[in-house]
C-alpha cells in the first residue's frame, strides 16, 4: 500500500512538473563543518562521521520574501554547524542541509521536492518550507515519503489536521494558535459576548472557524461575525458590528488592511474606553501604521493619520514568542537568551541577506530535528528496529518514520523562543505574549503560560484608558417607569376640591330646591349636571390609580371602567345643559305665542337618549375590540451612560383599533358640542336670569368646547412617550374643566338664594323731569307718593289715580299714566328700551287711529316717524315683553300670580291671590273674594307663563312659538 502511495505522488509530481515548467535552481549543497576525527566516532568504521541529510525547501529568487528565504539557508546551516559541534547530539553524525529554490510558487516547491527526492542522497526529514501554500503542498506529501517535517515560517491557511497532515510539527505560532489565549483573556475580564471581523482570507477564516467552535464549547456567546472580502465594503462590516452592539472584537487581518479597518472603527464609534480590540499579534508588527498607511486616501484609509492612530490605539493583541522574555535562563543550545540575541545580530551583519523576526522559530525547530534523531538513535542503538541505525533510512521504512514521530512527540526542551514541545496535533505548546499597541508602538502587558494562565505585568487600570475592562455589551436596565409624586399630589388635591364643591353644590341644591330662584333653573336637571360631575371626578380618581400602578401594572379592567367613566360622565354632564339650553332657545325664539309645555320629564328623557347612545357605543368597543395593558419602553437619557442603558417601561390602555371607537365618540361629543355652541349662541341676548340659566349655560358650552379642542388633540400628540406628562394635562384638563362648569352654575344661584325676601314695592327712583321727553304735571304732581300694593285685609291701598308704581326686584318701572313701561336689567339690557319704545308707539298708532275717526281731514303722515313699524308687529312685541316682565314679577318680587297686560298703551297689572283680586288701572276698585272666578275667566285669554301650586315643586315652562 505504501508503494502504491508513492507511486501516486510521484505522478502527482510528474503531472505538475509537466504543466508548470520553470527552470529548477542547481541543488547545492553547502559546505560542512567537519570536526576533528578525535572527536567523533563513525558507528561503523570509526574514521568520519556520517552525513544525515536534512532538506529544506525556500524561495531564494525572484519573489519577494526571496532575502527572507536565502537568510534561512545560512541560518540553518549555521545552527546545524553548532549542533555538529555538540559531543552529546548525534555523536558519530552530522548534519548537512540540501536545499532547493521554490520562487514562492507551490507548484514549484512540489517539483523541487521530487528532484530532492530522486536526485540525491536521501534525506532523513524536511526542515523548512518557506510560505504557507508551499507548505501545504509539501506537508500533504512528505508523510507518504516518510519524511518529518518542521515547519517554522509558514503561516498555514489550512488547518493542517492530522489525518492529511501526519508528518508536520510547527515550532513558530499559526493563527489559530491564539485562539486559545483569546479564550484566556476573555474568561480573565468575564467577556461572555464577543463578535469577529476576519479579511476574507483561508488562513484566517480556518482560525475564525476553530474560534468560533471555542466559543460555543465555552458557552459563550458569538454577537456577529463580519467578513470583509474588498476594502471598498469594510464600512458594511462595521455597520454590522455597531448594528449588534459589539464592544468587544476579535479581529484577524494583516497590517496592511489594517489603516482601513481603524478608520471605518473609527467613523463608526467603535474605539474608546468602551470597547476592546483583540487581534492576532503576528500580522500586527511594530511600524505596521507608519509603513501600510497611504496618503491616497481614495486607495486606502479615508481618514487622517491621527484618526487611524487614535482608533487603533489600546488594542490588545496575541503575540508570538520570538525571544524568550527570561533572559537568564540557559537553553538548550547552551546560551541564554541574550546571548542568542548577540550572535545572530553577529551573524546577521555578515550577511548580506535580511533577517526574518521567524529565526528564533528556525533555531529551535533545528534543535528540535537534532534531538529528535538523537532520541531515535538512542532508541534503536537499544534495538528497537534490530540493529537498524540512522543511516539505514530510505523513504520506505515507515517503521523508522513513526519512531521519528514518537520521538517528537517525546521531547521537551528550552529553546530560545521558549519552551518547546508538542501537541498531538503537531503544534507547538508553547507561552504566547499578551502586547498592546499605544499609538506608535506596542508594548508587553502579560504572558501566556503554555497551561493558559495569564500573568499581567500590570493592573487593569494601567491596561485600558478607561480604568476598567470594557463591558462585553450594552447593560440594559429595564425599570418600571416610577410615577411623578408631584403629578399624583398636584391631581389629586385639585380634583379633591372638585369632589367637594360638586357634593357641596348638590347639597345646596337639594337643600334650596323650593326656592324661587332654584326653582326657576329646574333642580332636578341641576342634579343631573352635578351627578355627570361626579362621574368625571371619579374618572380622574380611576386615572390616578391606574398611572400610580395602584391597580396593578397589568390590570386590563381599569381600561374599561376608565373609558365608561369619561364617556359617561361627559355625556350625562353635558346632555343636562345641552337640554337645559334648548328649552330656552324653545322658549325664546319664536315671536307668537302658543302654549307648549316642555316638562323635566321631557329633558330628562333627552339626557336618557344621549346616555344610551353612549352606551351603545361603549358595550360595542368593550365586546370588540377591549382596551388590554399594552407595554412601552423609553430610554432615561439622563441615567444612561456609555456601557449602560436604562430603559423605564410604562402600561397604557390601548388597542390596535382604537382609534376608530374614539373617533366615534369624538364625532358623536363632538356633534353635540356644536349643537349647544349653537344653541348658547342663539339664546345670548336672553337676558332674566331668574327665568333661565341661558347665559351662564352658554358659557359653560363655549368652556368645554375650547377645553376639548385644545385638550384632545395635545393629548394625543403627546402620546405613550410621556406617561407622566398625558397623565397631568388630562387629571387637570377634566378636574379643572369640571369645576369651572359647576362655579359657573352655581355659584350666582348660591349669591341669589337669601334675595327673595327683600324684593318688594317701593317709591320709584325713576320719576319724569322736566324736559324729559315723557314729563306731564300728573307726573310731577305725584312723583313723591309712594304707593302700597300690599293686600291687607282684602284690599289694596296703592298711589292716586295717576300714581307711578316702581319694583325694585331688577328695577322694574311701570307708568300707566305716561304710558310707560320700563324693565332694567344688571347688566345694561336693551330690554327697557325696547319695551317702552314699543307701547308708546303702540299708543301712538290707537291714537292716530282716534284723531281720524273724529277728524277726517286728519293724515296719517302727519303722525311721528314712530308710525314706521306696523301696528301687528308692534302689538306682537309688546306682548312678549310684557310677558317677560309678568315673569320679572313672578320670580323675582316672589308674585305667584302676577300678571301684567297692554291695553291702548296701558300696562295692567295683576295679582291673583286666595282671596281677593287686586286690578290695578286707570281706576282702583276692590273685587270681592266672591268675583275671584270671574276675575280668573276674565284673565283667561292670557297665556300665562307659569302655573304654580304651593305645593309642587315642578315647573312647568311653556313657549311661545
Amino acid at each position: 500500500m505504501s508503494s502504491i502511495i508513492k507511486t501516486l505522488a510521484s505522478t502527482i509530481f510528474i503531472i505538475v512538473l509537466n504543466v508548470q515548467v520553470v527552470p529548477a535552481t542547481e541543488t547545492t549543497q553547502l559546505p560542512v563543518t567537519t570536526f576533528p576525527s578525535s572527536n567523533l566516532t563513525n558507528s561503523k568504521n570509526g574514521s568520519e562521521p556520517v552525513p544525515l541529510y536534512i532538506g529544506t525547501l525556500q524561495p531564494t529568487s525572484v519573489h519577494w520574501w526571496a532575502s527572507y528565504g536565502r537568510f534561512f539557508v545560512d541560518f540553518l546551516q549555521w545552527i546545524f554547524d553548532d549542533i555538529n559541534a555538540r559531543r552529546d547530539i548525534l555523536p558519530g553524525y552530522e548534519l548537512r542541509l540540501m536545499w532547493r529554490d521554490t520562487q514562492g510558487e507551490a507548484g514549484l516547491a512540489a517539483r523541487q521536492m521530487f528532484e530532492l527526492l530522486t536526485q540525491g542522497p536521501p534525506l532523513l526529514a524536511l526542515c523548512g518550507v518557506g510560505l504557507s501554500d508551499e507548505l501545504v503542498m509539501v506537508g500533504n506529501v512528505a508523510q507518504y515519503y516518510n519524511l518529518p517535517l518542521l515547519s517554522f515560517s509558514a503561516q498555514t491557511s489550512n488547518s493542517l489536521s492530522r489525518d492529511g497532515f501526519q508528518s508536520v510539527y510547527i515550532t513558530n505560532y499559526q493563527g489559530e494558535a491564539a485562539n486559545r489565549p483569546f479564550l484566556a483573556i476573555l474568561e480573565h475580564f468575564g467577556w461572555t459576548r464577543v463578535s469577529t471581523i476576519i479579511y476574507k482570507d483561508n488562513m484566517f477564516e480556518t482560525q475564525m472557524g476553530n474560534f468560533h467552535s471555542l466559543l460555543s464549547s465555552r458557552n459563550m456567546t458569538l454577537v456577529t461575525s463580519a467578513i470583509i472580502s474588498d476594502l471598498a465594503y469594510a464600512a458594511d462590516s462595521l455597520t454590522r458590528l455597531k448594528q449588534f452592539g459589539a464592544r468587544i472584537i476579535v479581529g484577524a487581518f494583516r497590517a496592511t488592511h489594517a489603516p482601513y479597518i481603524f478608520c471605518q472603527a473609527y467613523k463608526h464609534g467603535l474605539f474608546g474606553p468602551s470597547y476592546a480590540w483583540l487581534l492576532t499579534g503576528a500580522g500586527m508588527y511594530d511600524g505596521w501604521l507608519d509603513r501600510h498607511y497611504s496618503k491616497d486616501e481614495s486607495v486606502w484609509a479615508p481618514c487622517t493619520l491621527d484618526q487611524v492612530r487614535e482608533a487603533s490605539r489600546g488594542y490588545l493583541a496575541v503575540d508570538n514568542v520570538y525571544v524568550r522574555p527570561d533572559q537568564d535562563v540557559l537553553t538548550v543550545a547552551g546560551i541564554t537568551a541574550n546571548e542568542y540575541v548577540e550572535r545572530v545580530a553577529a551573524f546577521s551583519a555578515r550577511s548580506i541577506n535580511t533577517k526574518s523576526r521567524s529565526s528564533p522559530y528556525a533555531f529551535d525547530a533545528a534543535w528540535a530535528l537534532a534531538l529528535t534523531l538523537n532520541r531515535t538513535q538512542s532508541k534503536l542503538s537499544q534495538g528497537a528496529l534490530n540493529d537498524t541505525r540512522l543511516e539505514d533510512f530510505d523513504y520506505s521504512r515507515e517503521d523508522m518514520f513513526n519512531l521519528n514521530l514518537e520521538s517528537l512527540q517525546e521531547i521537551s526542551f528550552q529553546g530560545v523562543s521558549g519552551p518547546v514541545s508538542f501537541l498531538p496535533s503537531g503544534r507547538r505548546l508553547g507561552p504566547h505574549l499578551i502586547t498592546r499597541y499605544d499609538g506608535d508602538t506596542k508594548s508587553v502587558v502579560g504572558y501566556v503560560r503554555s497551561d493558559y494562565s495569564l500573568t499581567w505585568t500590570m493592573s487593569d487600570q494601567e491596561l485600558f484608558y478607561g480604568n476598567s475592562p470594557p463591558r462585553d455589551r450594552v447593560v440594559y436596565e429595564n425599570r418600571l417607569l416610577p410615577p411623578s409624586k408631584t403629578a399624583i399630589a398636584i391631581v389629586l388635591v385639585i380634583n379633591c376640591l372638585g369632589i367637594t364643591a360638586d357634593l357641596a353644590f348638590l347639597t345646596f341644591n337639594i337643600l334650596y330646591r323650593k326656592n324661587s330662584h332654584i326653582k326657576m333653573s329646574s333642580p332636578v336637571i341641576n342634579n343631573v349636571i352635578v351627578l355627570g360631575g361626579l362621574l368625571m371626578y371619579i374618572f380622574v380618581f380611576v386615572l390616578t390609580a391606574d398611572y400610580a400602578n395602584w391597580c396593578g401594572v397589568y390590570n386590563s379592567t381599569v381600561c374599561s371602567v376608565r373609558v365608561c367613566l369619561a364617556c359617561l360622565g361627559f355625556t350625562v354632564a353635558f346632555g343636562a345643559l345641552f337640554s337645559k339650553t334648548w328649552r330656552v332657545h324653545a322658549l325664546f325664539t319664536h315671536n307668537q305665542m302658543k302654549r307648549k309645555v316642555i316638562k323635566d320629564s321631557k329633558l330628562l328623557s333627552l339626557v336618557l337618549v344621549l346616555v344610551l347612545a353612549d352606551l351603545v357605543i361603549l358595550v360595542l368597543w368593550t365586546i370588540i375590540n377591549p382596551l388590554t395593558k399594552i407595554e412601552y419602553e423609553q430610554e432615561a437619557e439622563e441615567e444612561s451612560t456609555v456601557d449602560r442603558r436604562v430603559t423605564y417601561k410604562h402600561t397604557t390602555c390601548s388597542h390596535s383599533n382604537e382609534i376608530y371607537w374614539f373617533m366615534s365618540e369624538y364625532i358623536f361629543k363632538g356633534l353635540l358640542l356644536v349643537f349647544g355652541a349653537f344653541l348658547a349662541w342663539e339664546t345670548r341676548k336672553v337676558t332674566i336670569p331668574a327665568l333661565n340659566d341661558s347665559k351662564l349655560i352658554g358659557f359653560c358650552i363655549y368652556n368645554i368646547a375650547v377645553i376639548c379642542a385644545l385638550a384632545v388633540p395635545v393629548v394625543h400628540v403627546v402620546g405613550q412617550d410621556r406617561p407622566t406628562l398625558t397623565f397631568l394635562l388630562v387629571g387637570l384638563f377634566v378636574s379643572l374643566c369640571t369645576t369651572l362648569v359647576l362655579c359657573i352654575l352655581f355659584i350666582p344661584k348660591v349669591r341669589l338664594r337669601n334675595k327673595v325676601s327683600e324684593r318688594r314695592f317701593v317709591s320709584s327712583l325713576h320719576a319724569s323731569q322736566p324736559g324729559d321727553p315723557n314729563y306731564n304735571s300728573h307726573s310731577q304732581a305725584h312723583s313723591n307718593v309712594a304707593p302700597s300694593l300690599e293686600p291687607r285685609n282684602g284690599q289694596c291701598n296703592g298711589s292716586g289715580r295717576n300714581g307711578l308704581v316702581t319694583l325694585t326686584a331688577n328695577s322694574v318701572l311701570a307708568d300707566t299714566h305716561s304710558n310707560m313701561v320700563a324693565l332694567t336689567v344688571p347688566d345694561g339690557s336693551p330690554s327697557s328700551r325696547q319695551l317702552s319704545t314699543s307701547i308708546s308707539s303702540v299708543a301712538d298708532h290707537n291714537e292716530g287711529n282716534e284723531m281720524q275717526e273724529k277728524n277726517p281731514s286728519y293724515h296719517k303722515s302727519d303722525q311721528t316717524t314712530k308710525e314706521k313699524h306696523s301696528h301687528n308687529s308692534l302689538q306682537a312685541e309688546v306682548t312678549r315683553l310684557t310677558a317677560l316682565l309678568t315673569e320679572e314679577l313672578r320670580a323675582v318680587a316672589g308674585l305667584k300670580s302676577a300678571l301684567v297686560t297692554e291695553s291702548h298703551g296701558k300696562l295692567h297689572f295683576h295679582k291673583v291671590g286666595k282671596d281677593y283680586v287686586l286690578f290695578r288701572s286707570d281706576l282702583q276698585r276692590e273685587v270681592a273674594p266672591k268675583q275671584e272666578a270671574d276675575k280668573e275667566r276674565q284673565l283667561a285669554p292670557v297665556q300665562t307663563l307659569y302655573n304654580t301650586n304651593e305645593d309642587d315643586t315642578n315647573h312647568t315652562m311653556e313657549s311661545f312659538t
